[in-house]
């Protein structure tokens, strides 16, 4: 790797990865736990799905403290389902992604949701467990001045060392 590629990954030009964990959305039918769907979130009345929204909310808590702030994002969903019943996919990854970035957005992790910010998400199935996913975020990475501070303390060392490097060869 060569001066300036060393450089541009300290300063946080490379993507970034960030695996957890969480829940899928749901919904209660008469004292019955249901997975949010794309059929179910399509006819529930908004009422219900403004309270979904906000028991996801709950459910992911403060995970947000743990993640940087991105500039770009890419989100990658593994979806495990409890039981052997084939299921669409898609209709279940819709409301999980609807919902989680807009977690995301209201705590400042994207500044929007739209194309420029979240250029691409995927889903595949994982295998039978428990409903839940794992989400993994790929981006780049905003510099706060902490992270600017310390990668120019980096990227000068990056320098020295490749002068030491150009001198030996």
């Amino acid at each position: 790797m060569d001066r300036t590629a060393k450089m541009h990954q300290k300063l946080g030009g490379f993507d970034l990865k960030h695996k957890s964990v969480v829940p899928l959305p749901t919904y209660m039918v008469k004292k019955n736990e249901r997975i949010l769907g794309l059929n179910s979130y399509q006819r529930l009345h908004y009422w219900l799905l403004n309270q979904c929204k906000k028991d996801y909310r709950e459910k992911l808590g403060d995970w947000h403290m743990a993640l940087p702030k991105f500039k770009t994002l890419k989100i990658k969903y593994t979806i495990y389902f409890k039981t052997k019943r084939k299921k669409d996919l898609d209709n279940y990854t819709a409301p999980l992604h609807k919902f989680m970035c807009d977690y995301l957005v209201e705590n400042g992790v994207i500044p929007e949701d739209d194309y420029t910010i979240v250029t691409g998400f995927s889903s595949e199935f994982g295998g039978i467990d428990d409903n839940y996913a794992i989400v993994e975020l790929k981006g780049e990475e905003e510099l706060t001045q902490d992270k600017a501070f310390n990668a120019i303390v980096e990227g000068m060392k990056i320098l020295k060392w490749g002068e030491d490097e150009s001198k030996q060869e």
